[in-house]
């Protein structure tokens, strides 16, 4: 399965709808930051899963602020990051995944991309859609290491 992961995409549409239109995916993940922009690619691309999460600047959204979810025998801790301040490091989110048992951890916030293994825990983030183009593709197969891409 392979999933486009997003972040951080602040009403800067384009880049989205490009990705989503380029590349052969089965789900999308928004991390957060303006998920009125994720609402769009739903209507837009009506066929495809998609799932949200709020950001920091989507303070009225009820969307969730996680998401934890199993695909494929992976489970996956999904969070924009500034609650576990991934801005100054990523001792929160590993944690958070840990309890929760994730082996994949996928976050924003920060508009940089990082894609790193600690304990047995793949951590990435896609970068900023909005303002710099980046984006993610995570490919998930039971009984596999999880892979992925950065573009």
């Amino acid at each position: 399965m392979d999933i486009l992961v997003f972040s951080d995409s602040h009403n800067m549409l384009s880049e989205m709808e490009k990705a989503t239109g380029k590349h052969n995916i089965d789900r999308i993940i928004f991390l957060g930051d303006c998920v009125e922009d994720a609402e769009y690619l739903k209507k837009i691309f009506p066929q495809k899963t998609i799932m949200i999460i709020k950001g920091n600047n989507d303070l009225w959204s009820e969307y969730p602020e996680k998401i934890i979810t199993e695909i494929e025998g992976h489970k996956i801790y999904c969070s924009h990051g500034h609650k576990e301040r991934v801005k100054i490091d990523i001792s929160l989110l590993k944690q958070s995944a840990k309890h929760e048992n994730c082996d994949v951890a996928l976050f924003g916030h920060t508009h940089f991309q990082k894609a790193k293994k600690e304990d047995e825990i793949l951590f990435l983030n896609p970068g900023s859609i909005g303002f710099s183009g980046n984006y993610a593709i995570l490919s998930l197969e039971k009984n596999k290491l999880p892979n992925f891409s950065l573009f």
